[in-house]
Order: C-alpha cells, then sequence, then structure tokens
C-alpha cells in the first residue's frame, strides 16, 4: 500500500503501528533497535514524509573503506583507507551532475570524509547527525521536498533510514558492501529505489 493512500486526519496519532507494518517488521531482518527507531518513526507522524505535492530525493550511501591500524589495534573513529579516499572522490563525481541542497553525515569520521569531497565540489557544509538518531534524520530530510540531499550512514543505519523513507524492501549491507548508491525518491504514491554504485 502506497505509504499516504491510507492516512486521514488523526489517523497516524490513533494507530501508529497498523497490521501491515507489525507484519513486515515481522518478517524483516531488523534487529529489535533498528524495528523499535522505525516504529518510532512512524508514531511521530514523520511518515507523511513524501506527502506533499513535492517529494525529497534522497542519496543514501554508506560510507567508504575505513583504514586498518597496521598494528592491529582497533580505532574507534578510524579514517577512510586510500581505496576509501578514492571511493569519496568517485562518489563526488557520480553526483557532479546533481544539484544537492544538503549534505548529512553521522558523527563518525568515516561519513564525514566520505562526503567531503562532494560537499566541497558542491559549495556545502556537512551537517552532522547522530547515527543513533533516525527520526531526528527524516525529521530534517522532511525539510527539503522538492529538493535533492545526500545522507551518508552505516551498515546498520542506511536500511534503518531506507525504512523510514517508506521503502516496504529496504537494502541490506553486509561488512565488506562499499559503493552502493541508493537513490530513493519519496513521493505520494510511495517510496521508489534506483541502486547505482561508484566506483574507487
Amino acid at each position: 500500500m502506497p505509504i499516504c493512500s491510507h492516512l486521514g486526519s488523526g489517523s497516524l496519532n490513533q494507530n501508529p503501528v497498523d497490521n501491515g507494518t507489525r507484519r513486515w517488521l515481522a518478517l524483516s531482518m531488523f534487529s529489535r533497535r533498528e524495528a523499535l527507531a522505525l516504529m518510532a518513526v512512524q508514531a511521530s507522524g514523520l511518515f507523511v514524509l513524501g506527502c506533499g505535492p513535492d517529494a525529497v530525493t534522497v542519496h543514501l550511501v554508506r560510507h567508504a573503506e575505513k583504514a586498518v591500524p597496521l598494528d592491529g589495534s582497533k580505532d574507534k573513529d578510524p579514517a577512510l583507507s586510500e581505496k576509501g579516499v578514492a571511493r569519496a572522490a568517485a562518489l563526488a563525481t557520480t553526483l557532479s551532475a546533481v544539484k544537492l541542497s544538503a549534505i548529512f553525515a553521522s558523527e563518525w569520521r568515516r561519513t564525514q570524509d566520505t562526503v567531503a569531497p562532494t560537499a566541497k565540489a558542491q559549495g556545502l557544509n556537512v551537517e552532522i547527525m547522530k547515527a543513533d538518531d533516525t527520526p531526528a534524520l527524516i525529521a530534517k530530510l522532511k525539510t527539503f521536498g522538492g529538493k535533492q540531499v545526500l545522507v551518508a550512514g552505516h551498515s546498520n543505519t542506511v536500511p534503518e533510514i531506507a525504512a523510514a523513507l517508506g521503502l516496504a524492501e529496504p537494502p541490506q549491507l553486509g561488512d565488506d558492501d562499499y559503493g552502493d548508491l541508493f537513490v530513493v525518491k519519496a513521493a505520494a504514491s510511495g517510496a521508489t529505489l534506483e541502486r547505482r554504485r561508484f566506483e574507487g
């Protein structure tokens, strides 16, 4: 069912998670935290993101490859590897023909470094949003109707963000999955997904 077709005045508050959504959540591969975040987004009314005449187009990516310390130690906030830096540059090239209105990344360096070349090329600042607060990000995206934005997340948050934008079957990412560009258009008739690639 399209995201907005069954939403009447106040219907979300009266029944924030309908039976169809419950079934989908039960069948999904989401963790309990991701499922609860998705229900919170819907309950807050943010699922009406694409219900206006102007849809938002979200270019959604996972961060590029991160550096691994040579001594085997663990860096909680690593920079990008050489390959990751090349992939970040490739993202800027891939999006060179797209007029972005905003760029979002998480508080972690690897997401910020991934979108930095694109931000520089398009003369935009990167807005930092906490990785574990998808509802806050969706609230921001809701204000960009008719525009295009770039969002960099993580393997566990990209599916969550895609679902919150209205995709019934959000993409799933493994630890070694890099270079996917998910173009999500949230419109009154529902959300659509175009999957592209950017190679470093």
